[in-house]
């Protein structure tokens, strides 16, 4: 299924199925997307999660699936309900667990017993990004500092018999661009539950086309793959330029004030947001958060090196977010406790 269409109000949009089956399970709702939807959507990925977004996207525009009896929908406002698709409404159930297009895996597999473990391995998280994921600070790396070695040990701290193995696939100076020449060696070849991707800091000093359009290849590879991914938006880059920053980078640190305090940064992780969310794909806006701090503190105060790379205690923010954008504050695990010692079969 495909609903295509452009954000102007007014405009038609328009749906197509893309087999007969599609059409049977959604072809009821086809002229309440079409009528009330000012918004394009697309759907890839496995029938399940087809089905998952079609539920929240009819949520977007004003359906109530939330129908008294649980067996049906309606348009807010009125009376009648239309009965959902079966398989559609069983996936419904999956809508507690979403996070911006995505169903996490790792909140099923951090349940795992020792069957389960062995049928389906450990937990695999890949942290794509520039220099923050990387764990860059102040001229110096601090990988036990980074978020994401700090989101490793928050997810241990829900129950720590399922290993969660965090990959850093993080590289200091490169941009969103870079990445998607790294996407099969380094992301995709550990066959990860979750892909993080950070980008926008770097990316800023150049074209936002090519910005949005490498951001939508990395999306693209791992729905193609059915690999979890969630998008978080950078920190802000300095506001002013501090009396301590280092002298070799007071040039750049004037260029990057600029770039933040005239809207430029806004601009792409506005852009960078909208394309995710159009794709389906989670988003934890970190970027928003620091902008909401910038309006009670000295943003730049809280970057390490005062231009664009936070401090250890917002590294810490952002594992926090992550976390919350994964689990959505609902850590709930298996009372049952594996010994990990041998059992004769």
């Amino acid at each position: 299924l495909s609903i295509v269409g452009v954000d102007v109000p007014g405009d038609p949009i328009k749906v197509r199925f893309a087999s007969k089956r599609t059409a049977r399970e959604v072809g009821p709702y086809k002229r309440i997307i079409e009528n009330n939807s000012q918004k394009a959507f697309s759907f890839g990925g496995s029938r399940k999660r087809r089905r998952v977004l079609l539920c929240v996207a009819l949520q977007n525009i004003g359906v109530d699936l939330r129908s008294k009896d649980g067996r049906g929908c309606k348009r807010k406002g009125t009376k009648n309900s239309k009965p959902l698709a079966k398989e559609v409404l069983f996936c419904y159930n999956h809508l507690e667990n979403y996070r911006g297009g995505v169903n996490m895996k790792i909140r099923e597999k951090i349940n795992l017993d020792v069957k389960g473990l062995i049928e389906h391995g450990p937990i695999t998280v890949v942290a794509l990004g520039d220099s923050v994921t990387h764990g860059c600070f102040r001229g110096d790396i601090d990988y036990e500092a980074s978020y994401p070695n700090l989101l490793r040990k928050k997810i241990l701290a829900v129950r720590d018999y399922v290993p969660v193995n965090l990959i850093n696939a993080g590289i200091g100076g490169t941009t969103a661009a870079t990445a998607v020449t790294r996407m099969e060696k380094q992301v995709l070849a550990h066959s990860p539950d979750l892909v993080t991707v950070c980008f926008g800091l770097n990316d800023v000093n150049g074209p936002l086309e090519r910005y949005i359009e490498s951001l939508e290849r990395i999306f693209s590879e791992c729905i193609k793959r059915e690999i979890d991914v969630i998008f978080m938006t950078p920190n802000m880059l300095n506001t002013r330029v501090s009396e301590d920053t280092p002298a070799n980078l007071i040039d750049y640190a004037t260029k990057t004030a600029k770039m933040q305090n005239e809207g430029k940064m806004d601009l792409y992780m506005d852009r960078a947001v909208e394309l995710a969310r159009k794709m389906g794909v989670g988003v934890c806006d970190c970027y928003a958060k620091w902008k909401e701090l910038s309006e009670k503190q000295d943003i730049t105060d809280l970057l390490a090196n005062r231009i664009n790379h936070p401090t250890r205690e917002m590294h810490a923010l952002f594992a926090d977010m992550l976390f919350e954008c994964i689990f959505g504050g609902d850590e709930s695990v298996s009372e049952k406790s594996e010994s990990g010692m041998y059992e004769e079969k």
